[in-house]
């Protein structure tokens, strides 16, 4: 990889960071059974709350999933959707 992009990369990568740190953070805040008592990810409980969401269907359109995306956006005061399907 040529010098160049190297710092193109490492920005991406912080952002990417950045974004994952507060999405986890708002989770933990407004879900906190949806982590154990060691901080990790409780996947099951997880795969509940997004199958409530969905009205138990198994799988979604992209343009379903922005639906629900932009109407937690709505209800959270938010005016743009970070492209994660946020629990409402």
């Amino acid at each position: 990889m040529s010098r160049s992009v190297e710092p193109r990369w490492k920005k991406a990568d912080d952002e990417l960071r950045e974004v994952s740190e507060r999405l986890e953070s708002s989770l933990r805040a407004r879900y906190p059974g949806l982590f154990d008592r060691h901080g990790r990810l409780r996947a099951a409980e997880l795969a509940r709350l997004l199958a409530e969401q969905v009205g138990g269907k198994q799988a979604s359109s992209g343009e379903e999933l922005r639906l629900l995306e932009d109407q937690a956006a709505a209800a959270d005061g938010r005016s743009e959707v970070c492209g994660w399907f946020a629990l409402t």
